[in-house]
């Protein structure tokens, strides 16, 4: 699979948006949702290391997201990898995935939150724990999670 693949725009009907270059829009979408689960991960997993650790909440934050971002991580990219060796992710495959990625309203919307609850969490967490990078790591996937919730939040409370 090849990620700079440019499309070929004659091959699609005038009017239809593709993007650019679809496999990093694949790659992009499988590292978000891979962070997104693995921040969501570890929110649950913190009060159960904090307890049997008997530490801090702070401080099993800055052990556990790592191990947790790096498992949701790995999950996504070997759920991706899978596809790959089933063989549905040859050029067309890869095409049809960045497009329907694009075009759901829904999964751009919270991609879009965690995307913006992330960067919001990296700076609150720099200017909090002057630059320790577990503590920024904790303060982005903290992010993540709210933006997740304030997605659906949203979604349910919004009038319609």
């Amino acid at each position: 699979m090849d990620w700079n693949r440019k499309i070929d725009p004659s091959k699609y009907a005038d009017g239809e948006h593709l993007p650019e270059y679809p496999g990093r829009v694949l790659f992009g979408h499988v590292t978000m949702k891979g962070m997104q689960l693995g921040s969501v991960l570890g929110c649950f997993s913190i009060p159960v290391v904090a307890l049997v650790r008997k530490q801090s909440v702070g401080l099993s934050a800055r052990t556990v997201f790592p191990l947790t971002v790096v498992g949701g991580l790995s999950i996504a990219y070997g759920k991706l990898y899978n596809s790959y060796l089933d063989g549905k992710l040859d050029a067309d495959g890869v095409d049809d995935r960045a497009y329907r990625i694009i075009h759901n309203r829904g999964q751009v919307k919270v991609d879009q939150y965690t995307a913006l609850g992330a960067m919001v969490g990296v700076f609150a967490g720099i200017l909090i724990s002057r630059g320790r990078p577990g503590s920024t790591l904790s303060s982005a996937c903290l992010g993540i999670v709210c933006g997740i919730t304030s997605h659906l939040a949203e979604e349910r409370f919004a009038p319609k």
